[in-house]
């Protein structure tokens, strides 16, 4: 049995992973749903986070956790497109640059 570290391993199915975040949990909700009638059968889980923006104040948004039993969290992004994924990217690091620690990129 391999050793549990908090993150289960990507690339075993039934992997809740964060996929996307939204400042309002209705659209999280819309989301949802929507990603749903692209995949039967996708588990969807949201929930209320914070985080410090780039001027330190808090900022809650609500992360949209996804997962399937018969598909990998790789296998959900490429059934979704990439572009849904990098979008959900783009936007927590607009929403939380602090939170990914952006190193490199840091843009003005």
């Amino acid at each position: 049995m391999a050793q549990q570290t908090g993150q289960p391993a990507m690339g075993e199915v039934n992997t809740p992973f964060q996929l996307c975040c939204a400042s309002q949990r209705a659209d999280a909700e819309a989301l949802a749903k929507r990603l749903v009638a692209i995949i039967p059968g996708l588990q969807t889980r949201i929930v209320r986070e914070s985080c410090q923006d780039s001027l330190g104040s808090d900022v809650d948004f609500y992360g949209l956790y996804v997962w399937h039993a018969a598909m990998t969290p790789e296998e959900i992004c490429r059934e979704l497109g990439k572009k849904e994924c990098e979008r959900c990217r783009q936007h927590v690091r607009d929403v939380c640059p602090e939170t990914l620690g952006s190193s490199g990129d840091q843009g003005n």
